[in-house]
């Protein structure tokens, strides 16, 4: 079986393993996972095998999965004592035990530990499968962090400040809830020395909320706990909440700026609300709408500061496409060094005969290994070269696959891999235990793109969201901003 976390995928394979062969032949089945997450895995097989009782299999219906109900076996150590370990603040052990269910009649075990109240089965507890994601991925869903669940993690805690960097999420929604009194009866506090003048006079040093938790933690954490929050940082600047910035407010901060792009950089969260919502013409109508325009002069004066056409792209690309654009890149780069012309056969031979594999020699010298390839020198200057080969058949891809967290990382570090295992139809298999990229929605693409002035940046770095774009139709939108190709269309 591969690493598929889908459970219906993972049911229809056990029926087949299970089914009766017609000849009496056994059958041996392998579920393939990261050795990181062997433990979960394992959770998730007893969690499918459940499905064996009928009780089970009739209440499931595709969506229910993370509610489900599964066996563990119940540790010795009580559940509520608090850690005495010393104060250092470490978590306990993990809670919960895998069922080794080897020798075990695993479909009449299900049954009998489901509905017979035998003594024999009482070493045996109940969890859930969100609960083992919650502990075994880092992954809360909402509404995860119960009372009963905020209690439970506050013991392995000595004091609220190792709480909060400990089990920051338990900690926040143990607060945001009000239940830090009952959570923390057993903790020494940390908080006891603060004031609310010694917090005050702490938060007047700073002018931002991250200034302040950087630099004074723990007054700032104090004036959390005794909700003297709001009344501490009144004069610091802070975030914008939902519907803060209407069409008036938009209007009025572009009005400190003087171009559209010096709008967006300093306040792009204000740039990106005017647009979305098509108040741009309004906000920048007393903007100077600038745009440089080259002459010919103009061009050369700019090239003859630079050596080489290359120096010239990075040091002033827009002189450098203007020339382009109107057919004075000849007269304006007559004085620049023309590298290539001075590279000779025999110099392209001496720089190859330094590198064993082509692929060195690309990296290390393209430019001569793309002078040697235009004027036909290429397999006279590779003839001694080894080509690095790598042969990938679905093992060495899952094998590859399984060293990354994510599809990106994969690509990057072994695009062979990946080619391959979409050239043979095993990429959905091989991916299958990677991080599922955020939600990309209209908003966040248009939010993402904002970063990049150039659609090509925008592709190289976040792939991800200009697929989205493109494939839902949003391409106009997101990249309105950006400087683009004058042969680029977008449907």
């Amino acid at each position: 079986m591969t690493t598929s976390q889908n459970v219906d995928r993972i049911y229809q394979l056990l029926c087949r393993v299970i089914r009766k062969h017609p000849e009496g032949q056994k059958k041996l089945f392998f579920k393939v996972a990261p050795n990181i997450h062997s433990d979960y895995y394992k959770y998730i097989m007893t969690a499918v095998l459940s499905l064996s009782d009928e009780s089970f299999f009739t209440k499931f219906n595709g969506k229910n999965f993370s509610d489900m109900i599964i066996p563990v076996i119940k540790t010795k150590r009580d559940h509520h004592e608090p850690n005495n370990g010393g104060g250092n603040g470490k978590p306990r052990p993990k809670t919960l035990k895998l069922i080794d269910f080897e020798g075990l009649p695993v479909f009449s075990f299900f049954k009998d530990l489901y509905h017979k109240k035998d003594a024999l089965l009482h070493v045996y507890a109940y969890t859930t499968v969100r609960d083992v994601r919650g502990e075994f991925l880092d992954w809360k869903p909402n509404g995860y962090w119960t009372k009963e669940k905020c209690i439970e993690d506050a013991l392995k805690y000595n004091s609220q400040y190792d709480w909060l960097h400990l089990s920051g999420k338990a900690y926040n929604a143990a607060r945001k809830c009000d239940w830090l009194d009952e959570c923390c009866i057993h903790m020494d506090s940390v908080f006891s020395s603060w004031t609310k003048e010694k917090c005050m006079s702490s938060a007047l040093k700073y002018q931002k909320l991250k200034d302040w938790y950087s630099n004074d933690v723990n007054a700032y954490n104090a004036a959390r706990n005794y909700d003297w929050f709001e009344e501490c940082t009144s004069h610091m600047t802070r975030r914008k909440v939902d519907g803060y910035w209407n069409k008036e407010v938009c209007i009025e901060d572009a009005l400190n700026y003087t171009s559209r792009h010096e709008w967006q950089k300093n306040n792009n969260t204000a740039y990106s609300i005017a647009r979305k919502n098509g108040w741009l013409e309004e906000c920048c109508g007393h903007m100077d709408s600038v745009r440089i325009v080259w002459t010919k002069d103009d061009c050369v004066k700019s090239a003859l500061r630079y050596k080489t056409k290359i120096e010239w792209i990075n040091g002033d690309k827009k002189a450098y496409v203007s020339a382009v654009n109107n057919g004075w890149l000849v007269d304006c780069t007559k004085h620049m060094k023309n590298l290539r012309a001075s590279l000779t056969k025999e110099e392209c031979l001496e720089s190859a005969l330094k590198y064993e594999f082509i692929i060195d020699w690309v990296n290390n010298e393209k430019s001569v290994y793309s002078y040697a390839r235009k004027y036909g020198w290429l397999e006279e200057c590779t003839k001694h070269m080894k080509r690095k080969q790598q042969s990938w058949n679905k093992e060495k891809c899952l094998e590859s696959a399984l060293k990354f967290a994510n599809k990106n990382d994969w690509f990057n570090n072994e695009a062979g891999a990946v080619g391959a295992a979409k050239r043979n139809g095993w990429y959905e298999e091989c991916t299958a235990h990677m991080q599922i990229n955020r939600s990309w929605t209209k908003e966040n693409c248009i939010n993402d793109a904002l970063k990049y002035n150039k659609l090509i940046d925008w592709i190289k770095n976040s792939g991800g969201a200009y697929n989205a774009a493109r494939k839902n139709k949003w391409l106009f939108e997101c990249t309105e901003h950006m400087k683009k190709n004058k042969n680029v269309v977008f449907n």
